[in-house]
């Protein structure tokens, strides 16, 4: 169909993107291709992207700088996971009249905060060697520490540093 909107999903290295939305439901409207590889070189990723008028970006490990959205001419939206991507130009974006826009959910000083405390728990519990114990068939090979009445240190309290601040309360003895 030569009206059809030609959709670009970039990044989707680890396959999942096509299960967590009903793409099929664009068509025949629009079509959408999966990328999971990530290309570098701008002559090659601006020969891949030219076609699309949507590119989804899973990632910020795509560049769109100045000079590819530049070489994009069919290029109308770009949708990015969350509210910011430093990967986009959006000056650029903005001059070559692309919408940039983003989806709600979780923001980074909500998943960083999230993060740090998974890996501070991990750490503590020792839990990467206790898994490959018992992926070996093994058992527990240590106890780890309890992190009750540890002193936490964060060297910045921006909004990420008070919410992983604001988390580690919950610890406090």
């Amino acid at each position: 169909m030569s009206g059809t909107i030609k959709i670009a999903v970039l990044n989707d290295y680890q396959r999942v993107a096509e299960s967590l939305a009903n793409w099929r439901s664009l068509e025949p409207a629009a079509t959408t291709l999966f990328f999971h590889d990530n290309i570098s070189d701008i002559d090659q990723l601006a020969r891949r992207l030219e076609p699309f008028a949507v590119l989804a970006l899973i990632r910020e490990r795509t560049r769109l700088g100045a000079d590819l959205i530049a070489r994009l001419p069919n290029l109308k939206l770009v949708v990015t996971i969350g509210m910011k991507n430093a990967a986009i130009d959006l000056a650029a974006a903005k001059a070559h009249n692309v919408i940039v826009t983003g989806t709600e959910g979780m923001e980074e000083f909500e998943r960083t905060p999230v993060l740090t405390w998974t890996l501070i728990l991990a750490l503590t519990r020792n839990l990467y060697h206790e898994a490959a114990s018992v992926r070996a068939g093994g058992w527990q090979v240590g106890s780890g520490f309890d992190i009750a009445g540890k002193t936490l240190a964060l060297l910045c309290l921006g909004r990420i540093g008070q919410e992983v601040a604001r988390y580690g309360t919950v610890f406090k003895s």
